[in-house]
């Protein structure tokens, strides 16, 4: 049995890359939404994110259009400056994965599983490069930090 063809943009495609398009779109479609309900959340227009994050509006248009895929340091000025998180982001822009997910559950299970406790463990961790950013303000932790480079 034969696949169909279809043109799109002048080029054929079969089937199954066509709803790879569709799918790809309707990502970046749900991006594109996010950034312009914030945008119009805070009364702002994209080139005024722009000159606040240092691209051009043209450029964040196209992301929003779905014509440009993101890069991840986009996501997190957008995130940063539109108060949205990057998780949600990076799952509008398709840049989520599963495998991802399931590696930090298999990490979680390991830690439990050695005897350590992971309740709380960001809080923790935050404290804790709190006082090493502390430290690296000193004479002595810049020393340091200079001469481990």
């Amino acid at each position: 049995m034969r696949k169909t063809q279809q043109t799109v943009n002048g080029k054929q495609k079969g089937g199954e890359t066509m709803a790879a398009d569709r799918e790809g779109m309707q990502e970046q479609n749900r991006l594109g939404a996010l950034i312009k309900n914030a945008l119009r959340a805070k009364s702002m227009s994209m080139r005024k994110l722009g000159g606040i994050i240092g691209m051009d509006a043209a450029s964040i248009s196209r992301i929003v259009s779905g014509k440009q895929r993101p890069r991840l340091e986009q996501l997190h000025l957008f995130a940063q400056h539109l108060q949205i998180p990057v998780q949600e982001l990076l799952a509008a822009a398709g840049l989520e994965s599963k495998e991802m997910k399931d590696d930090i559950s298999e990490l979680r299970d390991a830690m439990q599983g050695s005897g350590i406790c992971v309740e709380n463990m960001t809080g923790r961790i935050r404290q804790e490069l709190q006082k090493y950013e502390a430290y690296a303000q000193t004479d002595e932790g810049r020393e340091m930090i200079q001469g481990s480079f």
